[in-house]
């Protein structure tokens, strides 16, 4: 998946900024699968190579700032669909009913239909230094169901010259 997210941001005041953009996504699938067939007959095998489509998901954030040195985000991302298409091979599927080889010669493409589901995260930044940043909680809410948290802490360090340094680690 790749994301390509143009977008917009608008500073309110000296303690919120608000901003929202559109993501174009691309989607790509390769898939082998073996069936397993009875007795001493080998596995059959289903590929789907170079499913792929593009789709398009909004988005809507902003930043709080809560004192100097702590921060809070909201960020909201809507559903978006895509619809793969691409190549299917079969192999292996000869030595059975007429009917299954018959059907089985005759696939040759593959659609599936594939939604990201729209989802809320919130997280928290804290400032230690001007060199320095913590951030820590991120809680993702994903079609309203608390399905994934993530308590995962990022060192941010600075430079002089502006540059970051991430260092992240997870739970």
């Amino acid at each position: 998946m790749s994301v390509y997210p143009p977008s917009l941001a608008y500073r309110v005041n000296n303690k919120l900024s608000i901003g929202g953009g559109v993501s174009f996504i691309y989607s790509k699938l390769d898939l082998d699968v073996a069936v397993k067939r009875p007795g001493s007959l080998p596995d059959a095998k289903i590929s789907m190579d170079e499913l792929d489509d593009w789709g398009v998901q909004g988005g809507f954030g902003l930043t709080y700032q809560l004192t100097g040195q702590a921060t809070i985000g909201l960020i909201y991302r809507s559903e978006s669909s895509t619809y793969l298409r691409g190549d299917l091979k079969v192999k292996n599927f000869s030595g059975g009913l007429p009917p299954v080889n018959a059907l089985a010669s005759s696939l040759d493409s593959a659609k599936i239909s594939w939604d990201y589901p729209q989802m809320v995260s919130l997280g928290l930044k804290y400032k230690l230094t001007d060199q320095l940043s913590i951030i820590n909680y991120q809680l993702s809410i994903i079609n309203y169901q608390l399905s994934i948290i993530n308590y995962q802490l990022w060192l941010m360090l600075t430079g002089k010259t502006g540059q970051h340094s991430v260092i992240t680690m997870s739970q």
